[in-house]
């Protein structure tokens, strides 16, 4: 004899478990179009005597007052952070990827 789904159905128990360190307690995701570093000299940061190393030569004060010398490009840079702190597994990640230009 064959028993009815309604009457199979009534007599299963699920039983459900929530378990918080299944949870992720952080994750941070970042992504930017472009990425940009420059670095410069400001000449009138540096004082008004000339260096020793440089006795012979005087500047003629006609430079810019600020000299780019460095510029680093990083097109669509992408960083992910994970972190868990509590339960049996905890996991650190961190991610950077990019290209410099």
């Amino acid at each position: 004899q064959l028993v009815s789904p309604i009457a199979l159905a009534a007599c299963t128990r699920v039983d459900s478990c929530f378990a918080p360190w299944f949870v992720p307690s952080l994750g941070v995701s970042l992504q930017l179009t472009q990425l940009e570093l420059r670095l410069c000299h400001h000449l009138e940061q540096l004082g008004t005597v000339p260096a020793r190393k440089l006795h012979p030569f005087l500047p003629d004060r006609k430079l810019p007052q600020e000299q780019e010398f460095m510029v680093l490009g990083a097109p669509e840079p992408r960083v992910f952070l994970r972190q868990w702190s509590n339960g049996p597994r905890r996991c650190q990640d961190f991610s950077f990827s990019t290209q410099l230009v």
